[in-house]
């Protein structure tokens, strides 16, 4: 089945600051985003306040969030009223 959804352009990565290497994972998979040819990667921490105000206003297409189901709560209430995806990855325990 061939979607008519448009491919994510502006994407975050945000990850929970408990979780081990979590900064790291982020930014390995910008990188790796980035590779594929995706212009507009951002990462960082739900503490991140100037990461946070682009993801409120709508200014990304995919959020991607690593942690444990605290977060991926977190992000889809803060993406879903946006119409932002989510791709939520588990990491927690």
């Amino acid at each position: 089945m061939i979607s008519s959804q448009p491919v994510p352009k502006r994407i975050a990565i945000i990850v929970h600051l408990s979780i081990p290497d979590g900064l790291a994972r982020a930014e390995e998979m910008a990188r790796f985003l980035a590779e594929q040819g995706v212009e507009n990667v951002l990462w960082g921490s739900f503490q991140d306040a100037a990461l946070m105000k682009k993801v409120r206003t709508g200014q990304l297409d995919l959020l991607i969030t690593l942690g444990g189901d605290g977060s991926v709560l977190h992000a889809g209430s803060i993406g879903a009223p946006l119409g932002v995806q989510i791709l939520g990855i588990n990491l927690g325990h």
